[in-house]
């Protein structure tokens, strides 16, 4: 229960201990509550109210919606599936989507998504659709904005040999001798030596 004051600093909370009757209660950061969801038991860590006295740990107002997303999210982890915060991230990775426009681009709905985003945990079909469907948008997104670069030989010999990005990583030890190049650079130059050891 909670108890109005105005000389307490803000720290700290007024309530009662029902273990002590103490009445002062501070934050504790990384408290572990154990949740029972869908008939198991999880360690969850949140903050948490505890008696300054003898330790009792309990709720403060407007603490149990935390603690139902992070029960909700501690069930994901243990079971391989994505947290709220992923499925989120791969919203704002898309283009910081809408909650609708990313529901229609998974085909789902929209109270799904908002559910998901919060406390209610995706069936592991759905989650399945989710990475599949966002990790092939990012993934062609990533080759179209892909900027090839062209590396130039500072050597002053000049002899024409064309080199991609993959094959200087695998065949040149010390890629540090090249300087990197806008895509517009289309001829890469090397000595004779140097073609040497790349082929």
């Amino acid at each position: 229960m909670w108890i109005a004051t105005g000389a307490i600093p803000a720290e700290f909370k007024i309530m009662i201990c029902i273990k002590c009757d103490n009445e002062v209660f501070a934050d504790k950061p990384n408290a572990i509550i154990e949740q029972e969801f869908r008939g198991e038991l999880l360690q969850v860590k949140m903050t948490a109210s505890a008696c300054t006295k003898c330790g009792w740990q309990t709720l403060a107002l407007g603490q149990t919606d935390v603690l139902r997303k992070h029960t909700a999210d501690a069930y994901r982890v243990k079971h391989g599936l994505l947290t709220s915060a992923q499925i989120k991230a791969y919203r704002q990775q898309l283009g910081d989507l809408s909650q609708q426009a990313f529901a229609d681009f998974l085909k789902m709905s929209v109270a799904s998504i908002k559910r998901w985003e919060t406390w209610q945990v995706q069936e592991e079909i759905y989650d399945q659709a989710i990475r599949e469907k966002c990790e092939g948008a990012l993934a062609a997104q990533r080759i179209q904005d892909f900027q090839p670069r062209v590396y130039v030989s500072m050597s002053s010999d000049v002899l024409e040999k064309t080199f991609s990005m993959q094959e200087m990583v695998k065949k040149w030890t010390h890629p540090s001798r090249w300087a990197e190049q806008p895509s517009g650079f289309c001829i890469n130059y090397a000595t004779d030596e140097e073609l040497a050891l790349a082929a």
